[in-house]
C-alpha cells in the first residue's frame, strides 16, 4: 500500500508540473520570454498597443529572436515566437545611421505601409498593395519623396532610380513586406530609407538594415496586424528597457 500511495503520489506531482510548465508557457513567462514581456511592458510606447513585435539580436553574428505579442483582454500575450536576421552591420543607435551603412536602428516604431510581390494573405484587416514593375522605395537622398513608396512613371526626370529599391526586383524578401516607420515625417536625407520588416532569402545570413523572418510567420505578422502594432528593436535583452521611440 505504502508504495502504491507513492505511487500515485508522484504521478498526482508530475501532473501538476507539467500544468504548471504549460501555463508558464502560455504565459509567455518562461525564461528570456518572461523577461522580454516584463521589459515592453514597462515602455509608454507600447502600453496601448494592440500589437508588438520584438526583435532583440543575438550575442553573435546577425541573428535575432523575435517575438509576437497580442493584447488580450487588456494584456500582452505571447502569440508566436520565430528566429531571424538584422542587419550586415547589426543594430545600432539610430542617430549614428546613415544610408547604406548596413545597420538595423534600434528603438521603438510604429509600423507603416504593408505590401508585397505576392497577393495579400487571407484575413488582413489592414490596407496591403501589390506591387507591380512601376514599385519602387525611394532611396534617393536628394529627392522630395525620400524614403516613400513612389510609382517610377509619376518620377521627375531627375530622379535617380539607381538609388531606389525596384521593389518586385526583391523576390522572396519582399514577398510579404511591411515598412518600419523609421526616418519618417520628414526624411533626414542621408539618415537611412527602405527599413523594413520582410521574408527571410534563403542562404542569408543578414540584411541591408531590415529585419527578416520566416515567410510563414511574415504572413502571420501581417494577419495580427492592427493600426496600433509597434516593433521594439534592441541590441539585447538589457538594452529591451532602455529603448525610445525614435
Amino acid at each position: 500500500m505504502g508504495r502504491s500511495f507513492m505511487r500515485h503520489k508522484t504521478v498526482r506531482i508530475a501532473a501538476l508540473f507539467l500544468f504548471c510548465t504549460l501555463a508558464l508557457l502560455a504565459s509567455g513567462g518562461c525564461g528570456g520570454r518572461g523577461a522580454v514581456l516584463t521589459e515592453i511592458e514597462r515602455l509608454d510606447e507600447t502600453r496601448q498597443a494592440d500589437v508588438v513585435f520584438v526583435a532583440i539580436q543575438h550575442e553573435a553574428g546577425t541573428g535575432c529572436d523575435f517575438y509576437a505579442y497580442r493584447r488580450e483582454n487588456g494584456k500582452l500575450k505571447l502569440a508566436w515566437q520565430t528566429e531571424g536576421y538584422v542587419g550586415r552591420s547589426g543594430i545600432a543607435d539610430p542617430t549614428d545611421r546613415r544610408e547604406g551603412d548596413g545597420s538595423t536602428p534600434a528603438g521603438i516604431y510604429s509600423l507603416g505601409e504593408c505590401f508585397g510581390i505576392y497577393p495579400a494573405p487571407d484575413n488582413m484587416t489592414l490596407p496591403y498593395t501589390m506591387v507591380d514593375e512601376d514599385d519602387y522605395w525611394d532611396g534617393d537622398s536628394s529627392s522630395p519623396t525620400y524614403n516613400q513608396h513612389v510609382k517610377g512613371s509619376e518620377m521627375p526626370d531627375s530622379w535617380n532610380a539607381s538609388r531606389s529599391e525596384h521593389l518586385i526586383a526583391y523576390t522572396t524578401s519582399y514577398n510579404y513586406c511591411v515598412m518600419i516607420n523609421f526616418n519618417v515625417e520628414p526624411a533626414v536625407p542621408g539618415k537611412g530609407s527602405c527599413i523594413f520588416l520582410h521574408c527571410m532569402y534563403p542562404g542569408s545570413q543578414s540584411s541591408s538594415g531590415c529585419i527578416a523572418i520566416p515567410e510563414e510567420y511574415m504572413i502571420k505578422a501581417l494577419q495580427m496586424m492592427t493600426d496600433h502594432s509597434y516593433i521594439v528593436i534592441a541590441r539585447s535583452l538589457e538594452a529591451l528597457g532602455t529603448a525610445a521611440s525614435s
